[in-house]
């Protein structure tokens, strides 16, 4: 089976990227094949996958993981030799631009040239608050993450060019980017910037796609699609009918009761809406491919056939595209020859061609233990959980339960030289970005609903005269109940936000830092609550009328997972200095995660970029 796949986008594909991975139908090992003629050079040598050739460098997976970078020496002649680029690394993207984004084990995230030579270091104050860097440098722009999740962009001398402030942005293409903010107060924009971040449309409303003849293929309704100009102007409206849009070289490929047909931009039909799918193979020719019952035919904005044969297609959009048939795929060209000599059963990379996948991003390896370290450091030296002992009431346990919780999934905060505080970072708004096609679709229909509070039984019994109050949430008088034969009173819960029936308290995804999050649950041996009744006279039933802490229920460990988003493994190496600080305090060693002191334990378990962890009595 055919396995087309891969990450990036690039401003020019087809000029940069000259060779995709293969393997060959017999072969077990990958190839380097020729994406214009076909040729298949160091057949069935690498063992893991090679990245695709651009500028003539590409990288390979080495037996411990990690990747090395290759330069091909007369990759055009008959005897093409690979010499190795200094370094491996935990991480990197493949080589566009005149450069490849790494990361070296322990080290910062870095780009390198055709060389190895450091063209620019992410380190020091001129970077701080970078999370992370896009994999790929596309029309000499990259992309970065602050610690919030915004998006800005470095050019590709590493300088910041554009802030952060996106919640999402494409790749540039042709000096341009797609982009959505959301300001401070709520308010969102989707604009078109140039490669300096200026704003290129003037009406903040419209949901611009992909550019053509100067103006934009856009959504202008809910139900309807046609040609914006930048300042917000109308200047075509497609047939309501067609269900979704997506741009081919100088024309429009339109889908209609999902079937794709071909028009101009003045929504002038060139081909009917009869094909399962259509897609450009050539810009310079007017040239498509289009299928229909896994058949395939290349034709011209007339719909007359060039071509045909059997089988599924993916275009290179360079006039060659390939076919799979029977399990086994073909690289043919514009008159239906095939390029390469032997049949292939997988090719990887084709998404960095048509530029659909954005490309995987790089965080720095240089990773600050103290963080974990501080969060375990009650625990080495007082034998308490956050200065909880095992043993605590419900009602101690919960005020740090509250302030822990009250930060879960919020970002540490911390002062930013890259960012624009005046936008905020947000996923909620569902959009779809895409390369080729309209680029922003919303999703109404998405769950915009808050939780809920669940009211407590007998909280509707409250009436309207005399109140029955509940003092003490510890412990009751309930002297003034006699003064009335059916007195009222007002439902008193000591913690809302918990069910009656817990027996423990859970904190979701507590940030300790910008590369560490904690979850854990703190258990308890009996209910956190117990409910309080009262007898009134000429009642058959007593009332309930409070929920108070459970005196008798204890904490009894607590239980939880650290993860740590780094691309290499960290936990590991975190597990075996918390293991020696312990021992340092006088802990002993009870098997190979749990170590004992004064009565009480403590498990530690590490996974890659995971910690476990159980204390307990």
């Amino acid at each position: 089976m055919t396995i087309f796949s891969g990450c990036g986008s690039s401003n020019a594909p087809t000029e940069s990227i000259t060779h995709l991975p293969v393997r060959l139908d017999g072969d077990d090992d990958y190839s380097l094949m020729n994406i214009e003629t076909g040729k298949v050079i160091f057949q069935d040598e690498f063992k893991y996958e090679p990245s695709v050739v651009s500028d003539d460098v590409f990288y390979t997976l080495n037996k411990d993981g990690l990747l090395e970078y290759h330069r091909i020496k007369n990759i055009d002649s008959d005897d093409p030799k690979i010499e190795d680029i200094p370094g491996e690394f935990v991480n990197g993207g493949p080589f566009f631009n005149g450069m490849a984004i790494v990361v070296a084990k322990n080290e910062n995230i870095k780009a390198i040239n055709e060389d190895g030579e450091v063209v620019f270091e992410i380190v020091g104050e001129k970077y701080k608050g970078i999370e992370r860097v896009s994999g790929i440098c596309v029309n000499n722009r990259i992309k970065f993450f602050d610690i919030e999740g915004r998006i800005g962009f470095l050019d590709e001398k590493g300088e910041v060019v554009i802030k952060a402030q996106f919640c999402k942005a494409e790749n540039f293409k042709n000096g341009k980017s797609k982009v959505y903010r959301q300001s401070v107060d709520g308010k969102g924009e989707w604009l078109i910037i140039d490669n300096n971040g200026e704003i290129l449309t003037n009406i903040k409303d419209v949901q611009y796609g992909d550019e053509i003849d100067g103006n934009y293929i856009s959504k202008i309704k809910e139900d309807r699609y046609g040609i914006v100009s930048k300042d917000g102007e109308i200047i075509t409206k497609f047939d309501k009918k067609i269900d979704y849009v997506k741009k081919l070289g100088d024309y429009i490929g339109f889908m209609r009761n999902d079937k794709w047909g071909l028009m101009d931009d003045e929504g002038n039909v060139l081909i009917r809406h009869k094909y399962d799918n259509i897609e450009l193979l050539s810009k310079e020719k007017s040239l498509y491919l289009v299928g229909k019952d896994e058949e395939f035919k290349i034709v011209n904005t007339d719909d007359e056939e060039q071509f045909s044969g059997e089988g599924k297609f993916t275009s290179l959009e360079n006039g060659n595209y390939f076919v799979e048939e029977n399990k086994s795929v073909m690289l043919m060209n514009i008159e239906g020859e095939e390029l390469c000599e032997d049949d292939l059963k997988k090719v990887e990379g084709i998404n960095y061609l048509t530029g659909i996948i954005e490309g995987n991003t790089i965080k720095s390896d240089v990773y600050d233990k103290s963080t974990i370290k501080s969060f375990f450091s009650s625990i080495i030296t007082k034998q308490s959980f956050l200065n909880l002992k095992l043993g605590s009431t419900p009602k101690s346990v919960y005020k740090i339960y509250k302030n822990a919780s009250s930060s879960e999934t919020k970002d540490t905060k911390t002062k930013s030289n890259v960012s624009d505080d005046k936008y905020v970072f947000t996923n909620d708004f569902n959009a779809v970005f895409r390369y080729c096609g309209f680029a922003f679709e919303d999703d109404d229909d998405s769950d915009n609903n808050a939780d809920e509070s669940v009211e407590e039984y007998g909280e509707a019994e409250a009436a309207s005269e005399a109140t029955y109050a509940v003092e003490d949430t510890d412990g009751y008088d309930y002297a003034e109940a006699a003064e009335s034969s059916e007195p009222q009173f007002t439902f008193t819960d000591v913690a809302e936000d918990i069910s009656s029936y817990a027996n423990e308290l859970r904190v979701y995804d507590s940030k300790l830092d910008a590369f560490t999050s904690v979850s854990y649950t703190f258990n308890f041996s009996n209910y956190l609550k117990e409910a309080k009744y009262k007898d009134f006279e000429n009642e058959y039933y007593p009332k309930h009328v409070a929920n108070v802490w459970n005196g008798s229920s204890k904490l009894r460990s607590v239980s939880g997972t650290i993860s740590i988003t780094f691309n290499s493994d960290k936990a590991e190496d975190v597990v075996k200095e918390l293991k020696k600080s312990l021992t340092d305090n006088k802990w002993k060693k009870k098997g190979k995660d749990i170590l004992t002191k004064d009565g009480v334990s403590l498990r530690l378990r590490a996974s890659y970029n995971s910690i476990s962890f159980k204390f307990s009595s």
